[in-house]
């Protein structure tokens, strides 16, 4: 006969997480925190910069499709290279994509540079960060 302890349906929630899943997890709370902050505004920045809406709309459309195109050439990649060189290694192509939008300003042909940073960081990024949340 099963009786009723205190703290004993507590128990059955505690998870005990390994050191890398906390790790990936507080990388991906703060990746994901300061990265959502600055791309929320993104369109509104290139529509102050001049941008018509249909070019906006280009960006966007160009960017998914070259990122359906070329994941599985991410996946390549980490599967080659390893998933934690996949993860840092498009963590500074990131960097320069936010320097790209930065020069958007000033050289407007950053706006196509911008595209292919971000897919590249995306290509890189995500088939590894899927791969290692699997792994781990």
């Amino acid at each position: 006969m099963n009786t009723w302890r205190p703290g004993g349906l507590s128990n059955m929630f505690t998870v005990h997480l390994r050191a890398e899943m906390k790790e990936l997890y507080m990388f991906s709370l703060l990746f994901s925190f300061a990265s959502a902050l600055i791309l929320i505004f993104e369109p509104i920045f290139f529509y102050k910069e001049g941008f018509t809406l249909s070019q906006i709309a280009m960006y966007y459309a160009v960017h998914y499709v070259l990122y359906a195109l070329l994941l599985p050439v991410g996946a390549k990649f980490a599967a080659r290279f390893g998933l934690e060189r996949s993860l840092t290694f498009s963590l500074p192509i990131f960097v320069l994509y936010f320097l790209a939008l930065a020069a958007v300003a000033s050289v407007q042909w950053f706006f196509w540079v911008a595209v292919a940073l971000l897919t590249l960081h995306k290509i890189l990024y995500w088939p590894a960060y899927h791969a290692y949340l699997a792994k781990v």
